[in-house]
Formats: C-alpha cells, structure tokens, sequence
C-alpha cells in the first residue's frame, strides 16, 4: 500500500483510497482489498495530519522530495531559493493551507543563532536575503523565523528594506547585550541612556494602530540597534536613539535621499512605505481619486461609510481625504478612522469596505500607478530577481 502511494499529491492518495473503498465494497470476501482499503486509510489519515501540521512535512515524507539544508552546514542562498518555490509548492497542494518556509527543527537552530548574534547569525540572515530575490518573500521568511528568533527577525526585516549596516549592528547590538553580566564579557558596558529616556522618545513617536506585540517587536529591535551602534562609537544621547527608532520604523537613505520610516499624516504618526520619500506620504493622500481608494483595497471592497440617521453607501472623496490612517504593522497597509484616539473599550473604530470587513488601503497596490504619477516621491518597483 505505501509503495503504491508514496510520492502521490494529496488529491491523487486520496481519489485512490476512495477507489479502493469502492472496490472493497464491491468485493466483500476478498480479504486482500479490505486490507488495502484499510492500510490506505491510515497512510491517509497520517497524510493529511502531516498536510495540517506543515505541508513540507508532506513534501519529504510523503512525496519523497528532499530537503536541502537551509540553516547550518550545507545551506546555501541557492539552497533558500529552492526552499521558498518548495514551501509555495506544498501549501498549495495543501488546498491553500498557510505557507511555511521551514521545519520546527530549522526554525530552532535560527532561534539559536539569534539569540548569540553576531557574524554567524548575519552570514545566516545574507543567505536568506541572497537566496530569495522578492522583498515580500523575504519579509514573511523573516517574519517566519521571528518568534523563534528576534533579533534575527528584526534585522532581517531592515535586510529586506535594503540597510544592511542596521542589520549587522542589531545583531552586533544582541551579542554584546547578552554578553551583559557573563564571564565573557570582556567589561563591556552597555550604552547608559535610562528608560525614562527611551519612553519619551517613543511617546513622540508613538503610531497608532499597532498591535501591542508589534510595538514591543519594534523598541527591542530600535535597543538592539542603538547598542550595536553605540559599540561602533555612536552617541548614547536621545538623538541617537530617535535614529534608531526611525530606522526600525523603516526610514532609510538611498543616494542621500529618505524614504519611508515615521511621518505625520492627518495628525497621527503614521509607518510611511519604504518607497515613498519620507514626509510626501500627505502629499499622495491628498492627490488620491476615487477610484485610486478602490483600486488599493487590500479587501477587494470599496470604502463604506456609515452615516448619521442611516444613510450608508460609498464613502465619497471629500470623507476620505478626511480620515486618518493608522498602521496595520505591515508595509504601507492602514485602516481608516475619523477618531484621534481610541473608544472607550481601547479599540479603534475603523471604516470598513462594502463587505462590512475592515477596509484595508493597501498603497502597494497602487506603487506602479503612483511611481508614473509621483515619479518625483515615489521610487519606481525594482524589476524582480537579483
């Protein structure tokens, strides 16, 4: 029965079983059929838990495919390139299930190498920006490896806006603080800029929106960069620390120019794409059309808006360009409110699309659009691969 099955999709194992069920109906004193019906419904039923848990897991042990090594001897970016159309591969096998990049294994030994830093967990990290040409697909390999490791995650993410030196000295940042009160320290002392400090900076810079754990994320991400940076003979002052949380906000510099990073939109701080020059995110809102809000629907409804004494509908122009966004955590995604702050339950109250879910302004969408329109602040899509 295994040879039989093993190295079929999903569909093909199961389509079989279900005919050889038909089969041992048809035939009920044949003990052999029964048998095989049997014996498949188990390799089935281990199939598709396997199919559940991580559809690589499928892939190698169901299908025979191999593996190559993508953390530790052996991974190369080749290696990482192979894993990410593997990893698409099998979820959509999977019937769509959600795309994994690594096995519970892998995921470990990144942790590990996060949490010591340093040389080793960059060379881990440019394997993976080297191996996997897309930006998106570089973020949500990262955003994979996260909990597991983060400083890995946080310096892959500014890996993927293009700032390399922030990325090494985040992790640089993590090696020496986790060397903080060891027997081999060496007498480093870490930079002295007390908390207090550090909060009024991020009172500044507060952005609406983000979920509690994303903000966390992001000031220990902006610690870890401050000390790396602070090794490198930076200032320890508030000034410096206001850089580090920009950068980690996503503001970088190319060919002396800023892109992305924090910026005042409508009254609240807002994360700006990293392709839109840093301070012109108002600048496009104000120019948007309609039909501009319709097409960068990340929900593929349009705005809706809910008036006083019923009357509901499309929200028109002259309501949108007098909402606020506030930050999904992800690039250039917002949600819409009219509010300054928070209800009184501590949840904002957001526009949504004609649905009723949530309407999501996905500006990325409109990048293309935008880099034609605004060629003098938005930074045209860089073709694909390396």
């Amino acid at each position: 029965v295994e040879n039989a099955l093993r190295g079929l999709d999903y569909p093909t194992v199961a389509a079989t079983v279900s005919a050889w069920a038909a089969e041992a109906d048809a035939n009920p004193d044949d003990e052999g059929r029964a048998r095989a019906y049997k014996y498949g419904i188990r390799f089935a039923d281990e199939a598709a838990a396997a199919q559940r848990r991580n559809p690589l897991e499928f892939l190698r042990d169901f299908q025979h495919e191999p593996l190559r090594p993508v953390v530790g001897a052996g991974a190369t970016p080749d290696s990482m390139t192979a894993r990410v159309e593997q990893a698409k591969r099998a979820a959509a096998t999977a019937g769509g299930a959600r795309v994994q990049f690594f096995l519970p294994a892998e995921r470990e030994a990144f942790g590990a190498l996060a949490d010591n830093g340093g040389d080793a967990a960059m060379q881990a990290a440019m394997l993976i920006y080297e191996g996997v040409p897309s930006e998106a697909d570089q973020r949500a390999v990262f955003a994979e490896i996260g909990p597991a490791g983060p400083a890995l995650g946080y310096a892959g993410m500014m890996l993927a806006g293009g700032d390399m030196n922030a990325a090494r000295r985040i992790l640089a940042g993590q090696q020496l603080l986790r060397r903080v009160g060891t027997a081999g320290n060496d007498g480093y002392r870490p930079a002295d800029l007390k908390v207090d400090k550090r909060d009024e900076v991020w009172a500044r810079l507060n952005t609406p929106g983000m979920l509690p754990q994303q903000l966390a994320d992001r000031r220990r991400a902006a610690d870890l960069l401050f000390e790396g940076a602070f090794a490198e003979g930076a200032p320890q002052d508030k000034g410096a620390y206001e850089r580090a949380v920009r950068t980690v906000s996503g503001e970088r510099t190319i060919n002396g120019e800023s892109f992305g990073g924090l910026v005042t939109s409508r009254g609240l701080n807002v994360q700006a794409p990293p392709w839109i020059k840093t301070g012109q995110l108002p600048t496009i809102l104000n120019g948007m059309q309609f039909v501009d809000w319709v097409a960068a629907s990340g929900t593929g409804g349009a705005p809706f808006m809910r008036r006083p004494g019923g009357r509901e509908g499309a929200a028109s122009l002259a309501e949108l360009n007098g909402m606020r966004l506030i930050s999904t955590g992800a690039p250039g995604r917002y949600h819409l409110t009219l509010a300054m702050a928070p209800g009184t339950n501590g949840k904002w109250e957001v526009l949504p699309d004609e649905t009723r879910a949530p309407y999501v302004l996905d500006l990325n969408k409109l990048r293309p659009a935008l880099a034609v329109r605004r060629p003098d602040a938005v930074m045209p899509e860089a073709p694909s691969g390396r």
